[in-house]
C-alpha cells in the first residue's frame, strides 16, 4: 500500500504535530518537582517485605516518586533506567557498585 501525494502530505504533518504533543508530554511529566527512584525487586520480596512498609518510606520520603518494578530476573542497569536493585546473584555486572545486605542459603522447599 503507498500513500498518494495528498496523503504522504498529510502523513509528515501529522507525524510533525504527534512528535510535537510527544515531547509536549514528556515535558511535563518530568516536570513535578519530585525527584524519582526506579528500584528492582523481586514480586515475592516486593510484596511480603517491600509494600507493607512504602506508608513509612513515603511519609519520610514525601519527596521522591517510586516507582517500583517487581519481576522474577535480575536487571541489566547497562540495558535499563532502574537505579538499583534487591537482588540474589552470584554473578555481579561490572561498573555497577554492590552492597551486600545478607548472606543467605537457598534450599528446596
Amino acid at each position: 500500500m503507498e500513500l498518494i501525494p495528498k496523503g504522504m502530505i498529510y502523513s509528515r504533518a501529522l507525524s510533525v504535530a504527534l512528535d510535537n504533543i510527544a515531547e509536549a508530554t514528556k515535558m511535563i511529566k518530568s516536570d513535578t518537582g519530585m525527584r524519582k527512584l526506579k528500584p528492582h525487586a523481586h514480586s515475592t520480596f516486593t510484596l511480603r517485605w517491600l509494600f507493607p512498609r512504602l506508608h513509612d518510606f513515603y511519609a519520610s520520603y514525601a519527596e521522591l516518586e517510586l516507582q517500583l518494578s517487581a519481576v522474577q530476573n535480575d536487571i541489566d542497569f547497562l540495558a535499563s533506567d532502574l537505579h538499583a536493585s534487591i537482588m540474589i546473584t552470584d554473578a555481579p555486572q561490572g561498573n555497577v557498585h554492590y552492597e551486600p545486605l545478607l548472606k543467605t542459603d537457598l534450599s528446596p522447599v
